[in-house]
């Protein structure tokens, strides 16, 4: 068995980094998926591992002495441009790598652009160096960041600097900057930061608003009679009459009062605030080993049967092969291969609605693709968990101001969502549609898994929220669900007739919406299912 020293451990993944360690992709911003085989065949390097090399030095590099004997073969760390993050699903510790742009460059570039604007504000004689004398003096800069911010006088400009000058040299650093510009959340501003809560309720009546509507025994089951008069409970909820049901439309009184004053539903207590882990380059390895031996393997060793969905996982970090997972073990989570890959991109922030893109680059056997609906959303599901992962570009539209949250993306994660309105709504868009209801019965009946016509909790699968956030308030702490700003985008391709006729904005039309004699709805609803969809209506017209 390998064990791994910090200093060893920190110096391979700076090495790493500067390009010291390299395979062919490693330090491209975005790679693509790659041959199996040959990704296999370059998936190790020879480290050296010397005690000489001082762990707090800037850049980590190894002298240029005579290196000692031992020698490391590990699988070569991610590239710099992308970011690592752990997703704690039910079934295993899920490795995720996201390469994610603004408009085509790296994010880390854009927000590193966004810190040299601070120190360029402290800079205004050109000498080389940022004071905060200079700053707090550049009005310009501080009308352009705190338009609209009322009170912003020269008492609170003092109290900044006392506050972020943190070693009182009057010299403005990047960190300093960094801390400035997260003053709204507490925190220094960061490129890239995880926020995440998990519950995994056994039961979906505690989360789930459909279940408690469908349950008339409130036996803890849904009967086949409960499933089959779903349409009927949902269309009483129907208050503006566009048969659709969103499930704001389904919530009680108080919480709809709730978000009319622009409150966000309370994480409940006692739950973990840990669903997801950044697995930045100096992550402490105690603090992973603590928590991924407390949410899989209680009181006991990780072992084999730890991660039920993800058992190829734990044989490839059982490297001594003795069924359990020590620290040093633990520690190839940082370096071994994902098992999934995503890309994001923001676009340009003067764009119109729907400029984020997400794109599923790679995936292990044991994710299943769902669906992906549109550009921004995608339906994964690993073993009994549903991973709704998307992307959401908040800075569309806020003023110019406020430029570090338009240069940082939040990654939040969590399963405060209602399991079966997630698995009704099809096309993730956030609504039920009539086509959606009208087929609701038969799919929930696809999670009567022993075939007693009945669904208990145990067959239903647990979701989890994976949104990628740019620009989103530096306020928000709370857990939430992303409503989709593509929901009007797929009209763009559809005739013009179309687009009329769908007032609901679904994608279908229904006998209802069609204003054409019942025999020209017939011919274009080709397969008589009630609904001419996009693809029917496309390339007719009708007048």
């Amino acid at each position: 068995m390998i064990s791994w020293p910090d200093s060893a451990l920190k110096k391979y993944f700076v090495a790493a980094s500067l390009g010291l360690v390299s395979v062919c992709g490693c330090g491209e911003s975005a790679p693509g998926p790659t041959n199996e085989a040959s990704s296999t065949e370059s998936a190790s390097v020879a480290v050296v591992a010397t005690e000489s090399v001082q762990p707090d030095s800037p850049l980590d590099l190894p002298p240029s002495t005579e290196p000692s004997d031992t020698i490391v073969e590990e699988p070569v760390g991610k590239p710099e441009a992308l970011e690592r993050v752990i997703l704690l699903t039910p079934g295993g510790p899920l490795v995720v790598d996201v390469s994610i742009t603004l408009a085509g460059r790296p994010l880390a570039e854009v927000f590193d652009e966004v810190i040299r604007q601070v120190l360029d504000a402290g800079d205004t004689d050109g000498d080389g160096r940022a004071t905060w004398q200079e700053w707090q003096a550049n009005k310009e800069f501080l009308q352009g960041e705190l338009a609209g911010a009322a009170g912003v006088n020269q008492r609170q400009l003092k109290q900044w600097i006392e506050r972020y000058d943190e070693n009182q040299d009057n010299e403005m650093q990047s960190q300093e900057a960094a801390g400035w510009l997260g003053r709204n959340s507490g925190d220094s501003a960061q490129a890239f930061a995880v926020r995440s809560s998990k519950s995994f309720s056994a039961h979906p009546g505690l989360t789930s608003r459909v279940w408690q509507l469908l349950d008339d025994g409130q036996d803890g089951a849904l009967s086949e009679e409960e499933v089959s008069g779903a349409p009927g409970r949902f269309w009483s909820f129907d208050a503006d009459d566009d048969r659709t049901i969103t499930l704001s439309e389904m919530m009680p009184l108080k919480a709809k009062l709730e978000a009319s004053g622009g409150q966000r539903s309370s994480v409940a207590r006692g739950l973990d605030r840990y669903a997801a882990v950044h697995l930045y380059e100096d992550f402490e390895l105690d603090r992973l080993d603590s928590l991924l031996s407390d949410f899989y393997a209680p009181r006991q060793n990780l072992g084999p049967d730890s991660f039920p969905d993800m058992p190829n996982l734990f044989r490839q970090l059982d490297e001594s092969r003795d069924q359990k997972l020590d620290r040093g073990e633990l520690a190839r989570l940082m370096s071994i291969e994902p098992a999934l890959k995503l890309s994001i991109d923001f676009g340009k922030a003067d764009e119109s609605v729907g400029a984020a893109t997400l794109n599923v680059e790679d995936h292990a056997a044991e994710i299943q693709l769902v669906l992906q609906s549109d550009k921004e959303r995608v339906i994964l599901s690993l073993g009994k968990t549903r991973l709704l992962v998307s992307v959401h570009d908040l800075a569309l539209g806020n003023d110019a101001g406020q430029m570090a949250e338009r240069s940082q993306v939040r990654l939040m994660v969590h399963d405060q969502c209602d399991a079966l309105f997630m698995e009704l709504d099809s096309d993730g868009d956030g609504r039920l549609s009539e086509r959606e209801l009208d087929t609701c019965g038969e799919r929930l009946l696809q999670f009567d898994t022993n075939g007693d016509r009945r669904i208990t909790s145990d067959e239903l699968p647990s979701p989890m929220i994976v949104a990628f956030l740019r620009g989103e308030p530096a306020s928000q702490r709370s857990f939430y669900v992303p409503e989709s700003a593509a929901k009007t985008s797929r009209s763009d391709e559809l005739p013009l007739w179309f687009s009329k006729a769908d007032f609901n904005g679904d994608g279908d039309i229904s006998r209802r919406e069609f204003l054409g004699p019942a025999e020209q709805f017939s011919q274009l609803d080709s397969n008589q299912d009630g609904y001419i969809s996009g693809a029917e209506g496309a390339g007719h017209r009708v007048e």
